[in-house]
């Protein structure tokens, strides 16, 4: 029998025969996962094997004391599995090792070599499980990392798989069900995070309602992005860049994108300096308006689609970064039409030109020999000596918001700047015009749209 009527049998008996319920891990017939089927990942000489199957796991924590900052753990777990376009079962337990027998149980039960198991903010639940995991299944012998102790792929031996969908979608799980208008919502307010709970804790069926609604939402969100950009659960990207990278790499190839950025690609030195100079974005909180309600009307406007605007009109540096010499601020400014800059700024006797400045752009933490520094919130309101590393874009705002007795650039660099190539921007413009064409359409076209801008 080919697998492809192999495949159908199954999944009308699935259909005609399994009911959806959500049961406690342990009474739960494990048996009934055979029916799930195996998929090999076309093209790979390993002869790997994947179970076509989307499940997540979700756990749920509490505190020990009421509103006071101390150690959580975890007081319940979820695991909903999805197969054949239907949600088949979702497990539910109160004790972390017990979510890692689950784990080995759904594997072992079916008769792929893989089983990808994807939780949303898996760098949150891995800090109460880890140790469980590693005691059952041994240390990764793969592992994917933002930062330390952030993972977003995680690989066992025993071929077990643990992805974050978060880092996936980039928006959290209530919103990325809504987005997607899936069958399965949030249920948003039927979790009190307040409420002290233990393992031993009886749970509500509002409370059990909260805990099965997250993971089926997880599942549904994760098949729709799926079907939308035509990927099977081996396939599906990490992150929401991989979603745009497929694209660009093809464009990409046809205008010698990889030569043009072998030609401009910084070296080491340069590189530590590019990380230092990166700050982010400015987001903080007026100080002068906290623990207040404003009662009058309150307005704000929005740029759309800032970041694509900016990539279309503004010049960026286009040329490896050349050392220059040291120069004052005044010289930087007057180049910053043409030539990009990366340089250590030298502060001394510093503070805010005015006392009411809402959003100091000066971070205390990218500061280097700081000394008698008044800080805000991580805020630099003033200070007696710093050094920090800026761009010509960031000393332009420093010197709007700041004053000082002596201020110097030093280690400077410098790049001449041109508008990016016409292949870029015109690829940049095509997903700009796709994602607003499809505003109030199909919601899965659009998400997916939106992410690729």
């Amino acid at each position: 029998m080919n697998r492809q009527k192999l495949f159908q049998i199954r999944k009308d008996y699935v259909n005609n025969f399994w009911n959806y319920k959500m049961i406690y891990f342990d009474r739960f017939n494990y048996k009934k996962l055979e029916n799930i089927m195996y998929i090999r990942r076309s093209g790979r000489s390993d002869n790997k094997n994947y179970n076509d199957c989307i499940i997540m796991f979700d756990t749920e924590t509490s505190k020990k004391k009421p509103r006071q900052v101390c150690e959580n753990h975890v007081v319940a777990f979820t695991v909903s599995i999805r197969a054949f376009d239907k949600n088949l079962v979702t497990l539910w337990g109160k004790r972390p090792d017990d979510l890692v027998t689950c784990l080995k149980r759904i594997h072992e039960a079916m008769a792929g070599d893989h089983t990808i198991f994807y939780c949303h903010n898996l760098s949150y639940d891995y800090t109460f499980i880890r140790k469980f995991l590693f005691r059952e299944f041994g240390t990764p012998i793969k592992a994917l990392n933002v930062k330390p102790h952030m993972p977003i792929l995680m690989i066992f031996e025993n071929g077990i798989i643990l992805k974050d969908s978060l880092i996936l979608a980039q928006k959290s799980l209530e919103r990325w069900a809504n987005d997607l208008d899936v069958e399965h919502k949030k249920a948003v307010g039927s979790w009190d995070y307040e409420k002290i709970r233990n393992q031993t804790s009886r749970m509500s069926a509002q409370e059990k309602h909260y805990i099965e609604n997250d993971t089926l939402a997880g599942v549904e969100c994760i098949q729709k992005t799926m079907d939308g950009l035509k990927k099977r659960i081996y396939s599906l990207p990490y992150t929401a860049t991989g979603i745009v990278r497929e694209g660009f790499l093809e464009i990409g190839k046809k205008n010698h994108a990889h030569e043009m950025f072998s030609k401009i690609s910084p070296d080491f030195e340069v590189y530590e300096m590019l990380e230092k100079v990166f700050h982010g974005g400015y987001t903080h909180a007026n100080r002068y308006m906290i623990e207040q309600t404003i009662d009058e009307e309150v307005t704000c406007f929005d740029f759309v689609s800032s970041y694509p605007f900016v990539i279309l009109s503004e010049k960026f540096p286009c040329r490896k970064f050349k050392p220059w010499h040291d120069c004052d601020a005044t010289y930087i400014i007057k180049q910053a039409d043409n030539y990009a800059f990366i340089f250590k700024l030298i502060l001394y006797k510093f503070e805010l030109r005015h006392k009411h400045e809402p959003m100091p752009m000066l971070q205390f933490y990218k500061m280097e020999n700081a000394i008698n520094c008044i800080i805000d919130n991580g805020r630099v309101l003033q200070g007696d000596y710093a050094e920090i590393h800026l761009t010509e874009q960031d000393l332009i705002i420093f010197l709007d918001q700041y004053v000082a007795e002596g201020y110097k650039c030093v280690n400077v660099y410098y790049s001449e700047k041109e508008y990016l190539p016409r292949w870029f921007t015109d690829y940049v413009y095509d997903l700009f015009k796709q994602k607003t064409c499809l505003k109030g359409g199909d919601p899965v076209e659009y998400a997916l749209a939106k992410a690729r801008l």
